[in-house]
């Protein structure tokens, strides 16, 4: 639907497009469902290129071969053997190189200075679209930033597990700053509702006894090096006592 607005509204074309991102827990089926908008966005033609982006390990052992697998049959899934064979499908105008599985490390090769203006030229006329599966791991480093910088108006999708908000962001970027506003959310919540993950047995384990943090604490309070200097002098006492055996500890 974004994609359609877009086109509807004739904003292709604009510097840092943003489609948002998608939210899903690990095991609930996130790759496929990310390849599958990657599909459906490739088969309504909305895009000249959908280009999916994946981490290189994961494109080079089972990722492509399920990609193949879940394609419908008259559909192509067009692998890069190199940064060659990616430039040639990108300036590609036939049909079956709409959809392009690649790795974001091949696809970060590809910068503004290396392409010839020819090639520069007709790669940045076409509607591009990104989806970026797992785009926590590894978007905010040079690859992504290179994309970014040699494809300024295309349209960026990001799926994760585990998204960069501002508690934990990466040189002060998020995911919302990288691909947009979430656009759906399967919690790991949801995930063990559904029995789709399994639920967490969780337990505490101490890492010291709650005596030796107490007394760590209450000598620390009482200004003392020992338990016989605390208790020798008695306003020194006091405070040692009152953090020993009255006060809670915190959670």
């Amino acid at each position: 639907d974004r994609v359609t607005k877009i086109n509807r509204d004739g904003r292709w074309g604009e510097r840092g497009l943003k489609g948002g991102h998608v939210w899903h827990t690990t095991g609930s089926g996130k790759t496929m469902t990310s390849f599958k908008c990657a599909q459906l966005i490739a088969a309504s033609r909305d895009a000249d290129k959908v280009v999916f982006l994946v981490d290189r390990i994961e494109l080079g052992t089972q990722s492509l071969e399920q990609y193949q697998a879940f394609a419908n049959e008259d559909e192509r899934v067009q692998e890069t053997k190199s940064t060659d064979d990616l430039k040639a499908k990108l300036r590609s105008d036939d049909p079956a190189d709409t959809l392009i599985v690649t790795s974001i490390q091949k696809m970060g090769n590809l910068e503004a200075d290396d392409l010839s203006a020819a090639d520069l030229s007709a790669i940045r006329a076409k509607r591009l679209v990104f989806i970026v599966d797992e785009c926590h791991r590894s978007t905010f480093g040079k690859n992504m930033e290179t994309i970014r910088k040699t494809f300024p108006a295309a349209l960026l999708f990001g799926f994760t597990g585990t998204p960069i908000h501002d508690e934990n962001n990466k040189k002060l970027n998020t995911t919302v700053d990288v691909f947009g506003d979430e656009l759906h959310r399967y919690s790991i919540a949801d995930g063990i509702r559904d029995e789709n993950v399994l639920g967490f047995d969780t337990y505490m384990v101490t890492t010291f006894p709650d005596a030796d943090v107490r007394e760590t604490v209450a000598l620390s309070e009482a200004k003392a090096s020992s338990v016989g200097e605390a208790l020798a002098d008695p306003q020194r006492a006091q405070v040692y006592n009152l953090y020993m055996n009255e006060l809670p500890m915190g959670p």
